[in-house]
């Protein structure tokens, strides 16, 4: 019986020692993959939204980066497109709708404060059910003056429909 326990533990000894070598092995093998594998960019590249027609975006954040560029560009054609046909821009204009707005825009030289605003981000204002730039503007009991944009959906697809400043 005393010979049966020793050649058990002999047995698990060489067993244990072969596993171990055997998971070493595989342990440096696996190592080795990963380290001659080409290494992932932590950065993609921006989608390309000028291939997107902009008045049918129902998604906002790709809705906001496309009004964003066009603003920059300050690509009136597809700004036209993203506004809603009673855009909002003064309130001491009784006039309304986008060829107004961007004469005004054009006119007053506003193309800079509306980008300024639009970098600044966006956020839900749910007393308004829209979005707005800049957040700080859909705080509660916000008295917020400045420059502001408003975004709201509009028969399924998303229109800019207001940048004013004042109240």
């Amino acid at each position: 019986m005393k010979m049966n326990q020793c050649l058990l533990k002999e047995n698990s000894k060489r067993f244990l020692s072969h596993s171990s070598k055997i998971f070493l092995f595989l342990l440096i093998v696996c190592l080795y993959s990963i380290s001659q594998s080409p290494a992932v960019s932590a950065a993609e590249p921006p989608p390309d939204y000028s291939k997107i027609d902009c008045a049918t975006v129902r998604d906002f954040k790709v809705f906001f980066e496309i009004f964003k560029t066009a603003v920059k560009e300050k690509d009136e054609v597809k700004l036209k497109k993203m506004m809603c046909k009673d855009f909002f821009y003064s309130f001491g204009s009784t006039q309304t709708g986008p060829d107004n707005a961007i004469k005004y825009m054009n006119e007053y030289k506003l193309w800079s404060s509306f980008e300024k605003i639009l970098d600044k981000g966006y956020r839900f204002d749910k007393e308004r059910n829209m979005y707005v730039c800049p957040p700080e503007y859909a705080k509660p009991d916000s008295d917020y003056m400045g420059y502001r944009a408003g975004f709201e959906l509009q028969d399924g697809y998303w229109r800019c429909i207001f940048f004013v400043v004042g109240d």
